[in-house]
């Protein structure tokens, strides 16, 4: 792809305004200017979690189209579809791949499709200025993938590690919520088949009889928890078999059924380590959404101070850790992140807020700290 700037008419409810966006110049067809407007940055602002900082908007999805064919009939420049293949977007040059409805319709065309068969269409989000409407679509029935020159397919942990935060965002939104729609074909209350309604974002059984009609996606509720040992100033941090070598974090888990996330947060560390925290101490910090299968994830990061020395003894449920250990605050400003020593979790991840506050001796109370 290569970038040029070019003048824009951008429209939606009857308002028109001309702006200057990049224009992406694809060699899988010929397309009118396709403007990427995905830049996050906001220097003033205050730093939130990771997945946070942009101007993405949800809109009222309740009067939207729900199908390939509605949807495509109102697409206009300001739209822009997010291809997503088996849970995993296009790349190229470290920036995501967008379609204009031309390249959208040149796709559906070409495959050949029947009508049972059309790609499913999800509404994301939008911006306001300059305009653009976010349309996840899944074309995973397609094989091979339908790259273009320059353009490959990456595992989305992946690219979320290097991509822009407002690109790991929708990506991460795509893949969520197509995921979704892959596992609610069914209604869990009577079998009965489901189809899409407001803008592919909810479900709705087609059993008109159905005490459970509408479907809307879930969201998993986790707890991170950093334990802090103030009497001889270390932190509690675990790591699991799988991680890389030498990686630790922040101790997490779901919560549980009739759970409060206090009580998921003593249960886990408790559960994982053996270690007691002080009920009383736990703090609240910030909440970030996570592209987790098979349902995304919320999770609410916490503080909590370990209850009295007697209960700061380690003893592991090797069934959920490797290991866990007390981690000086001296030796982590000395070995985190260099030969020898241990790595945390990267750039995207609360957990890494949470350890570098402590480190840094910074407040731990909320997003804005």
């Amino acid at each position: 792809m290569l970038a040029t700037f070019v003048p824009c008419i951008a429209s939606r409810g009857g308002r028109r305004r001309k702006i200057l966006v990049p224009q992406y110049v694809t060699t899988c067809c010929n397309q009118g200017p396709l403007p990427h407007i995905l830049s996050s940055s906001r220097a003033s602002a205050p730093p939130k979690n990771f997945f946070l900082n942009t101007k993405l908007n949800r809109p009222d999805y309740r009067n939207l189209p729900s199908d390939y064919d509605s949807l495509i009939e109102v697409a206009d420049e300001t739209y822009f579809f997010l291809p997503i293949w088996n849970g995993c977007p296009f790349v190229a040059k470290e920036r995501v791949v967008f379609w204009s409805p031309l390249q959208l319709r040149e796709f559906v065309n070409t495959s050949r499709f029947s009508q049972s068969e059309l790609p499913l269409v999800a509404r994301l989000c939008d911006t306001d200025s300059p305009l653009a409407n976010f349309v996840a679509v899944d074309v995973s029935r397609a094989d091979p993938p339908p790259l273009s020159v320059g353009e490959k397919i990456i595992p989305m942990r992946a690219a979320i590690s290097f991509l822009s935060e407002t690109d790991a965002t929708l990506i991460s939104h795509a893949r969520a919520l197509l995921n979704w729609h892959s596992s609610t074909k069914f209604c869990s209350a009577c079998g009965g088949l489901t189809e899409v309604i407001h803008g592919a974002t909810a479900r709705v059984c087609r059993n008109s009889e159905c005490a459970t009609r509408n479907i809307y996606p879930r969201v998993m509720p986790s707890v991170l928890v950093l334990v802090i040992r103030p009497e001889t100033d270390e932190i509690l941090l675990g790591r699991k078999a799988s991680w890389a070598k030498d990686r630790y974090s922040v101790l997490a888990g779901y919560a549980e059924i009739f759970e409060s996330l206090e009580h998921a947060v003593a249960r886990e560390v408790l559960e994982e380590t053996g270690v007691i925290v002080d009920e009383t101490s736990i703090t609240y910090h910030s909440s970030q959404p996570w592209p987790s299968l098979p349902h995304a994830s919320l999770m609410a990061a916490f503080c909590a101070n370990v209850y009295g020395e007697t209960n700061a003894q380690i003893k592991v449920d090797t069934a959920e850790l490797e290991s866990a250990k007390w981690f000086k605050r001296k030796w982590l400003q000395e070995w985190l992140d260099v030969d020898g020593g241990i790595s945390i979790p990267g750039r995207t991840s609360v957990a890494r807020r949470l350890i570098s506050a402590w480190l840094e001796q910074r407040s731990m109370k909320g997003s804005y700290e």
